[in-house]
Protein backbone atom coordinates (compact mmCIF):
# COMPACT_ATOMS: atom_id res chain seq x y z
CA UNK A 1 0.00 0.00 0.00
CA UNK A 2 1.13 3.58 -0.68
CA UNK A 3 2.75 5.09 2.46
CA UNK A 4 1.22 8.47 1.56
CA UNK A 5 -2.26 7.07 2.33
CA UNK A 6 -1.08 5.88 5.76
CA UNK A 7 0.52 9.28 6.45
CA UNK A 8 -2.69 11.06 5.45
CA UNK A 9 -4.71 8.83 7.82
CA UNK A 10 -2.25 9.52 10.64
CA UNK A 11 -2.32 13.29 10.04
CA UNK A 12 -6.13 13.47 9.93
CA UNK A 13 -7.13 10.94 12.59
CA UNK A 14 -4.12 11.53 14.84
CA UNK A 15 -5.35 15.05 15.68
CA UNK A 16 -8.64 13.61 17.01
CA UNK A 17 -7.62 10.53 19.02
CA UNK A 18 -4.51 9.60 20.98
CA UNK A 19 -5.22 5.89 21.36
CA UNK A 20 -4.99 3.31 19.92
CA UNK A 21 -1.58 4.19 18.40
CA UNK A 22 -1.87 4.57 14.63
CA UNK A 23 1.13 2.48 13.58
CA UNK A 24 2.09 1.74 9.97
CA UNK A 25 1.73 -2.00 10.55
CA UNK A 26 -1.87 -1.73 11.78
CA UNK A 27 -2.94 0.80 9.15
CA UNK A 28 -1.35 -1.27 6.37
CA UNK A 29 -3.77 -4.11 7.15
CA UNK A 30 -6.30 -2.86 9.73
CA UNK A 31 -7.84 -5.65 11.86
CA UNK A 32 -11.42 -5.34 13.09
CA UNK A 33 -10.41 -4.92 16.76
CA UNK A 34 -8.19 -1.96 15.77
CA UNK A 35 -11.03 -0.32 13.79
CA UNK A 36 -13.48 -0.94 16.66
CA UNK A 37 -11.10 0.77 19.10
CA UNK A 38 -10.68 3.76 16.74
CA UNK A 39 -14.44 4.20 16.22
CA UNK A 40 -15.30 3.88 19.93
CA UNK A 41 -12.52 6.34 20.83
CA UNK A 42 -13.83 8.78 18.18
CA UNK A 43 -17.31 8.52 19.73
CA UNK A 44 -15.92 9.15 23.24
CA UNK A 45 -13.64 12.07 22.33
CA UNK A 46 -15.57 13.92 19.61
CA UNK A 47 -19.18 12.71 19.98
CA UNK A 48 -19.30 11.86 16.26
CA UNK A 49 -21.58 8.83 15.60
CA UNK A 50 -22.87 9.09 19.17
CA UNK A 51 -25.97 6.95 19.72
CA UNK A 52 -25.24 4.72 16.72
CA UNK A 53 -24.21 1.76 18.89
CA UNK A 54 -25.50 0.23 22.09
CA UNK A 55 -23.37 -0.11 25.22
CA UNK A 56 -22.81 -3.78 24.40
CA UNK A 57 -21.59 -2.95 20.88
CA UNK A 58 -19.17 -0.40 22.33
CA UNK A 59 -17.32 -3.27 24.03
CA UNK A 60 -15.14 -5.21 21.59
CA UNK A 61 -15.54 -8.48 23.50
CA UNK A 62 -19.27 -8.47 22.62
CA UNK A 63 -18.60 -8.01 18.88
CA UNK A 64 -16.89 -11.29 17.97
CA UNK A 65 -19.32 -13.02 15.58
CA UNK A 66 -18.95 -12.32 11.86
CA UNK A 67 -22.54 -11.06 11.53
CA UNK A 68 -22.04 -8.61 14.42
CA UNK A 69 -18.82 -7.31 12.84
CA UNK A 70 -20.50 -6.84 9.44
CA UNK A 71 -23.44 -4.98 11.05
CA UNK A 72 -21.07 -2.76 13.05
CA UNK A 73 -19.03 -1.73 10.00
CA UNK A 74 -22.12 -1.33 7.78
CA UNK A 75 -23.61 1.13 10.27
CA UNK A 76 -20.39 3.18 10.27
CA UNK A 77 -20.13 3.18 6.46
CA UNK A 78 -23.80 4.18 5.97
CA UNK A 79 -23.57 6.96 8.55
CA UNK A 80 -20.31 8.36 7.12
CA UNK A 81 -21.80 8.26 3.60
CA UNK A 82 -24.84 10.28 4.74
CA UNK A 83 -22.80 12.85 6.70
CA UNK A 84 -20.09 13.35 4.06
CA UNK A 85 -22.37 13.09 1.03
CA UNK A 86 -19.85 10.75 -0.61
CA UNK A 87 -20.41 7.15 -1.70
CA UNK A 88 -17.63 5.05 -0.24
CA UNK A 89 -17.04 1.74 -2.03
CA UNK A 90 -15.59 -0.02 1.00
CA UNK A 91 -17.25 -3.35 1.81
CA UNK A 92 -17.51 -4.72 5.37
CA UNK A 93 -16.73 -8.32 4.42
CA UNK A 94 -13.52 -7.23 2.65
CA UNK A 95 -12.54 -5.14 5.69
CA UNK A 96 -13.01 -8.11 8.04
CA UNK A 97 -10.97 -10.33 5.71
CA UNK A 98 -8.14 -7.76 5.72
CA UNK A 99 -8.52 -6.85 2.04
CA UNK A 100 -8.76 -3.34 0.52
CA UNK A 101 -6.72 -1.47 3.18
CA UNK A 102 -6.73 1.62 0.92
CA UNK A 103 -10.54 1.87 1.08
CA UNK A 104 -10.47 1.24 4.84
CA UNK A 105 -8.01 4.12 5.27
CA UNK A 106 -10.25 6.24 3.03
CA UNK A 107 -13.17 5.55 5.41
CA UNK A 108 -11.07 6.74 8.38
CA UNK A 109 -9.94 9.84 6.44
CA UNK A 110 -13.51 10.79 5.49
CA UNK A 111 -14.62 10.27 9.09
CA UNK A 112 -11.82 12.53 10.35
CA UNK A 113 -12.69 15.12 7.68
CA UNK A 114 -16.32 15.22 8.87
CA UNK A 115 -15.19 15.63 12.50
CA UNK A 116 -12.72 18.42 11.67
CA UNK A 117 -15.43 20.26 9.72
CA UNK A 118 -17.76 19.94 12.76
CA UNK A 119 -20.45 18.16 10.77
CA UNK A 120 -23.34 16.80 12.85
CA UNK A 121 -24.07 13.09 12.72
CA UNK A 122 -27.34 13.01 14.69
CA UNK A 123 -29.63 12.97 11.63
CA UNK A 124 -27.48 10.35 9.93
CA UNK A 125 -27.51 8.18 13.06
CA UNK A 126 -31.32 8.38 13.20
CA UNK A 127 -31.59 7.52 9.49
CA UNK A 128 -29.30 4.51 9.89
CA UNK A 129 -31.09 3.29 13.02
CA UNK A 130 -34.52 3.69 11.41
CA UNK A 131 -33.17 1.83 8.37
CA UNK A 132 -33.68 4.39 5.57
CA UNK A 133 -30.29 3.73 4.02
CA UNK A 134 -30.82 -0.02 4.15
CA UNK A 135 -34.30 0.42 2.58
CA UNK A 136 -32.85 2.34 -0.36
CA UNK A 137 -30.39 -0.48 -0.93
CA UNK A 138 -33.06 -3.14 -0.56
CA UNK A 139 -35.18 -1.39 -3.24
CA UNK A 140 -32.38 -1.88 -5.73
CA UNK A 141 -31.79 -5.55 -4.89
CA UNK A 142 -35.17 -7.33 -5.55
CA UNK A 143 -34.75 -7.56 -9.36
CA UNK A 144 -31.55 -9.55 -8.91
CA UNK A 145 -33.31 -11.81 -6.41
CA UNK A 146 -36.22 -12.38 -8.82
CA UNK A 147 -33.78 -13.11 -11.63
CA UNK A 148 -31.99 -15.58 -9.40
CA UNK A 149 -35.31 -17.26 -8.54
CA UNK A 150 -36.18 -17.48 -12.28
CA UNK A 151 -32.75 -18.93 -13.05
CA UNK A 152 -33.17 -21.35 -10.13
CA UNK A 153 -36.58 -22.45 -11.50
CA UNK A 154 -35.07 -22.95 -14.97
CA UNK A 155 -32.22 -24.99 -13.50
CA UNK A 156 -34.69 -27.10 -11.52
CA UNK A 157 -36.75 -27.71 -14.68
CA UNK A 158 -33.63 -28.69 -16.62
CA UNK A 159 -32.55 -30.99 -13.79
CA UNK A 160 -35.97 -32.68 -13.65
CA UNK A 161 -35.91 -33.08 -17.46
CA UNK A 162 -32.46 -34.64 -17.31
CA UNK A 163 -33.54 -36.99 -14.53
CA UNK A 164 -36.57 -38.08 -16.56
CA UNK A 165 -34.34 -38.70 -19.60
CA UNK A 166 -31.94 -40.72 -17.44
CA UNK A 167 -34.84 -42.76 -16.03
CA UNK A 168 -36.14 -43.35 -19.59
CA UNK A 169 -32.69 -44.47 -20.76
CA UNK A 170 -32.38 -46.80 -17.79
CA UNK A 171 -35.83 -48.30 -18.43
CA UNK A 172 -35.00 -48.78 -22.15
CA UNK A 173 -31.68 -50.42 -21.24
CA UNK A 174 -33.54 -52.68 -18.81
CA UNK A 175 -36.01 -53.61 -21.54
CA UNK A 176 -33.17 -54.30 -24.01
CA UNK A 177 -31.50 -56.55 -21.46
CA UNK A 178 -34.79 -58.39 -20.91
CA UNK A 179 -35.18 -58.68 -24.70
CA UNK A 180 -31.70 -60.19 -25.01
CA UNK A 181 -32.27 -62.54 -22.12
CA UNK A 182 -35.69 -63.79 -23.26
CA UNK A 183 -34.49 -65.30 -26.62
CA UNK A 184 -31.86 -67.30 -24.77
CA UNK A 185 -34.52 -68.61 -22.40
CA UNK A 186 -36.84 -69.49 -25.27
CA UNK A 187 -34.01 -71.15 -27.16
CA UNK A 188 -33.28 -73.23 -24.09
CA UNK A 189 -36.95 -74.13 -23.84
CA UNK A 190 -37.11 -75.00 -27.56
CA UNK A 191 -34.11 -77.28 -27.38
CA UNK A 192 -35.72 -79.43 -24.71
CA UNK A 193 -38.81 -80.79 -26.62
CA UNK A 194 -36.73 -82.56 -29.33
CA UNK A 195 -35.12 -84.56 -26.50
CA UNK A 196 -38.55 -85.88 -25.63
CA UNK A 197 -39.66 -86.52 -29.25
CA UNK A 198 -36.92 -88.99 -30.26
CA UNK A 199 -37.65 -91.12 -27.21
CA UNK A 200 -41.00 -92.24 -28.68
CA UNK A 201 -39.72 -93.99 -31.88
CA UNK A 202 -37.03 -95.82 -29.85
CA UNK A 203 -39.80 -97.98 -28.40
CA UNK A 204 -40.83 -99.12 -31.95
CA UNK A 205 -37.36 -99.58 -33.55
CA UNK A 206 -37.98 -103.27 -34.26
CA UNK A 207 -40.95 -102.57 -36.60
CA UNK A 208 -39.78 -103.14 -40.20
CA UNK A 209 -41.62 -100.31 -41.99
CA UNK A 210 -40.03 -97.78 -44.42
CA UNK A 211 -41.89 -94.86 -42.92
CA UNK A 212 -40.49 -95.70 -39.52
CA UNK A 213 -36.93 -95.84 -40.95
CA UNK A 214 -37.38 -92.36 -42.45
CA UNK A 215 -38.61 -91.17 -39.10
CA UNK A 216 -35.52 -92.72 -37.50
CA UNK A 217 -33.24 -90.78 -39.85
CA UNK A 218 -35.07 -87.54 -39.05
CA UNK A 219 -34.80 -88.30 -35.36
CA UNK A 220 -31.08 -89.00 -35.80
CA UNK A 221 -30.63 -85.52 -37.32
CA UNK A 222 -32.46 -84.05 -34.39
CA UNK A 223 -30.22 -85.93 -31.98
CA UNK A 224 -27.16 -84.54 -33.75
CA UNK A 225 -28.55 -81.03 -33.42
CA UNK A 226 -29.27 -81.68 -29.76
CA UNK A 227 -25.75 -82.97 -29.22
CA UNK A 228 -24.30 -79.97 -31.03
CA UNK A 229 -26.34 -77.55 -28.95
CA UNK A 230 -25.36 -79.50 -25.84
CA UNK A 231 -21.68 -79.18 -26.79
CA UNK A 232 -22.10 -75.46 -27.43
CA UNK A 233 -23.81 -75.06 -24.08
CA UNK A 234 -21.05 -77.04 -22.37
CA UNK A 235 -18.39 -74.95 -24.11
CA UNK A 236 -20.13 -71.73 -23.08
CA UNK A 237 -20.47 -73.06 -19.53
CA UNK A 238 -16.78 -74.03 -19.54
CA UNK A 239 -15.90 -70.53 -20.81
CA UNK A 240 -17.98 -69.01 -18.05
CA UNK A 241 -16.29 -71.25 -15.50
CA UNK A 242 -12.90 -70.23 -16.85
CA UNK A 243 -13.88 -66.55 -16.66
CA UNK A 244 -15.16 -67.04 -13.11
CA UNK A 245 -11.95 -68.85 -12.18
CA UNK A 246 -9.92 -66.05 -13.78
CA UNK A 247 -11.84 -63.41 -11.81
CA UNK A 248 -11.41 -65.49 -8.65
CA UNK A 249 -7.66 -65.74 -9.33
CA UNK A 250 -7.52 -61.99 -9.89
CA UNK A 251 -9.42 -61.43 -6.65
CA UNK A 252 -7.10 -63.79 -4.80
CA UNK A 253 -4.13 -61.95 -6.32
CA UNK A 254 -5.60 -58.63 -5.17
CA UNK A 255 -6.28 -59.99 -1.69
CA UNK A 256 -2.78 -61.47 -1.47
CA UNK A 257 -1.28 -58.15 -2.62
CA UNK A 258 -3.33 -56.32 -0.01
CA UNK A 259 -2.26 -58.83 2.62
CA UNK A 260 1.38 -58.34 1.60
CA UNK A 261 1.02 -54.57 1.88
CA UNK A 262 -0.63 -54.92 5.27
CA UNK A 263 2.14 -57.28 6.40
CA UNK A 264 4.79 -54.85 5.18
CA UNK A 265 3.07 -52.01 7.03
CA UNK A 266 2.86 -54.12 10.20
CA UNK A 267 6.55 -55.06 9.87
CA UNK A 268 7.48 -51.39 9.39
CA UNK A 269 5.44 -50.38 12.42
CA UNK A 270 7.08 -53.14 14.49
CA UNK A 271 10.53 -51.97 13.36
CA UNK A 272 9.68 -48.38 14.24
CA UNK A 273 8.36 -49.49 17.62
CA UNK A 274 11.51 -51.54 18.22
CA UNK A 275 13.72 -48.57 17.32
CA UNK A 276 11.72 -46.24 19.55
CA UNK A 277 11.98 -48.73 22.45
CA UNK A 278 15.74 -49.01 21.91
CA UNK A 279 16.17 -45.23 21.86
CA UNK A 280 13.98 -44.99 24.96
CA UNK A 281 16.14 -47.56 26.76
CA UNK A 282 19.31 -45.74 25.67
CA UNK A 283 17.99 -42.44 27.00
CA UNK A 284 16.55 -44.05 30.14
CA UNK A 285 19.93 -45.14 31.55
CA UNK A 286 21.47 -41.63 31.66
CA UNK A 287 18.16 -40.31 32.91
CA UNK A 288 18.30 -42.74 35.83
CA UNK A 289 21.85 -41.59 36.60
CA UNK A 290 20.73 -37.96 36.48
CA UNK A 291 17.88 -38.77 38.89
CA UNK A 292 20.38 -40.42 41.28
CA UNK A 293 22.64 -37.36 41.09
CA UNK A 294 19.65 -35.10 41.69
CA UNK A 295 18.74 -37.16 44.77
CA UNK A 296 22.29 -36.79 46.11
CA UNK A 297 22.27 -33.07 45.37
CA UNK A 298 18.89 -32.73 47.07
CA UNK A 299 20.25 -34.43 50.21
CA UNK A 300 23.29 -32.15 50.25
CA UNK A 301 21.10 -29.08 49.73
CA UNK A 302 18.80 -30.25 52.54
CA UNK A 303 21.74 -30.58 54.91
CA UNK A 304 23.00 -27.12 53.92
CA UNK A 305 19.55 -25.68 54.51
CA UNK A 306 19.41 -27.17 58.03
CA UNK A 307 22.91 -25.84 58.77
CA UNK A 308 22.11 -22.32 57.62
CA UNK A 309 18.83 -22.33 59.54
CA UNK A 310 20.78 -23.14 62.72
CA UNK A 311 23.30 -20.42 61.92
CA UNK A 312 20.48 -17.95 61.37
CA UNK A 313 18.85 -18.87 64.70
CA UNK A 314 22.15 -18.48 66.57
CA UNK A 315 22.86 -15.10 65.00
CA UNK A 316 19.32 -13.98 65.78
CA UNK A 317 19.77 -14.81 69.49
CA UNK A 318 23.15 -13.05 69.55
CA UNK A 319 21.61 -10.01 67.91
CA UNK A 320 18.88 -9.86 70.55
CA UNK A 321 21.48 -10.12 73.32
CA UNK A 322 23.55 -7.31 71.81
CA UNK A 323 20.43 -5.15 71.45
CA UNK A 324 19.60 -5.69 75.13
CA UNK A 325 23.18 -4.77 76.17
CA UNK A 326 23.17 -1.60 74.08
CA UNK A 327 19.74 -0.65 75.43
CA UNK A 328 21.01 -0.97 78.98
CA UNK A 329 24.13 1.06 78.21
CA UNK A 330 22.15 3.79 76.47
CA UNK A 331 19.60 4.32 79.28
CA UNK A 332 21.90 6.43 81.60
CA UNK A 333 23.03 8.45 78.61
CA UNK A 334 19.39 9.15 77.78
CA UNK A 335 18.82 10.41 81.36
CA UNK A 336 21.87 12.68 81.12
CA UNK A 337 20.67 14.02 77.84
CA UNK A 338 17.27 14.83 79.29
CA UNK A 339 18.93 16.70 82.20
CA UNK A 340 21.10 18.66 79.79
CA UNK A 341 18.00 19.59 77.80
CA UNK A 342 16.34 20.88 80.97
CA UNK A 343 19.41 22.92 82.00
CA UNK A 344 19.61 24.34 78.50
CA UNK A 345 16.02 25.49 78.69
CA UNK A 346 16.67 27.20 82.07
CA UNK A 347 19.76 28.94 80.70
CA UNK A 348 17.77 30.16 77.74
CA UNK A 349 15.09 31.55 80.01
CA UNK A 350 17.72 33.35 82.11
CA UNK A 351 19.31 34.81 79.00
CA UNK A 352 15.95 36.07 77.83
CA UNK A 353 15.30 37.71 81.21
CA UNK A 354 18.71 39.45 81.22
CA UNK A 355 18.12 40.69 77.67
CA UNK A 356 14.81 42.14 78.75
CA UNK A 357 16.49 43.93 81.70
CA UNK A 358 19.18 45.35 79.41
CA UNK A 359 16.55 46.72 77.04
CA UNK A 360 14.68 48.35 79.90
CA UNK A 361 17.84 49.92 81.26
CA UNK A 362 18.72 51.28 77.82
CA UNK A 363 15.30 52.88 77.55
CA UNK A 364 15.78 54.53 81.00
CA UNK A 365 19.22 55.86 79.98
CA UNK A 366 17.75 57.30 76.81
CA UNK A 367 15.05 59.08 78.74
CA UNK A 368 17.59 60.52 81.23
CA UNK A 369 19.88 61.73 78.43
CA UNK A 370 17.00 63.38 76.64
CA UNK A 371 15.91 65.08 79.90
CA UNK A 372 19.42 66.47 80.53
CA UNK A 373 19.70 67.74 76.99
CA UNK A 374 16.41 69.53 77.30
Amino acid sequence: MDPKIIKKTKDSMGTIIKKPPLTDKLLNKPPFRFLHDIITEVIRTSGFLKGLFTNEEMESKNVTAKEDKLLFLQKVIDCVNIVSGDTLTVKPNKVIAGHEPEKTNELLQVMAKCILKNKSSTDAVQQVLTGKSSKSKSKEKPPSGSKRSEIGEKDEKEDTGKERKKKGDRSSEHRDRKGHEEPSVTSRKLTRPPNADPMQPEEHTHVPNGSQLDDGEEHGGLVRKILETKKELEQSAAGQNKAEKHTEIQRTNVTTAQQRKERELVVKEIDQLRNSVQTLCQSATPLAKIIDYIQEDMDAMQNELVFWKKENAEHATKLKEEENITARAVEPLKHELEELDRSLSTYRNQMAATKANIIRNQEKIQKMVSAVAA
